[in-house]
């Protein structure tokens, strides 16, 4: 199965997948909020700055992700606390962004920016918890299978245990 596949990819592999993912989404992104700013009839000069600007403007994406340490994790420990770094890269490319395109007197709307932005971040953290939904309804892990359990434990080592045994495949079947 492709999800078994995936998990046994050395890490250099998936860090690349996931950089081409997020490439995918910034792009689609952008191309978004260009639609959203004048629907189809996105004029000449609109389009050639884009053609012209989308590519560094992927890199510093993807610079800044790499920055806040987003490669790091890979998407079965999506959490609340790489949702919230994920924000906070992606506000301070699409800062970045502005400025750099204001320098270089390459500057769309800014609402492209700020739409661009916001849609990034919808994608990319579907993108990242989307591999664990689809790991817990492929193996059918819920949270309601298997013994009740209290943890004991102050914060990442005790959220590292529970979800160890909410993804393990034996995780209804832990006695411990």
């Amino acid at each position: 199965m492709i999800l078994e596949k995936f998990t046994s990819l050395h890490k250099s592999v998936k860090v690349f997948i996931q950089v081409a993912v997020d490439m995918v989404c910034i792009f689609a992104s952008y191309i978004g909020s260009l639609l959203m700013q004048y629907g189809i009839n996105i004029p000449n000069p609109t389009m050639t700055l884009f053609s012209r600007t989308i590519i560094p403007i992927v890199l510093i994406y993807v610079a800044f992700f790499f920055a806040f340490a987003l490669y790091r994790s890979f998407w079965q420990r999506a959490s609340l606390d790489e949702l919230i770094m994920s924000v906070a890269a992606t506000a301070c490319a699409t800062i970045a962004i502005y400025f750099v395109m204001y320098a270089v007197k390459q500057v769309m709307p800014q609402s492209i920016y700020i739409a661009g932005g916001l849609i990034i971040i919808i994608l990319t953290s579907f993108s990242r918890l989307n591999y664990r939904i689809i790991r817990r309804l492929l193996h059918g892990i819920s949270l309601a299978k298997g013994e009740r359990v209290m943890i004991f434990g102050a914060g990442e080592v005790g959220e590292m245990v529970i979800r160890q045994l909410l993804e393990s495949n034996e995780a209804g079947n832990y006695r411990g």
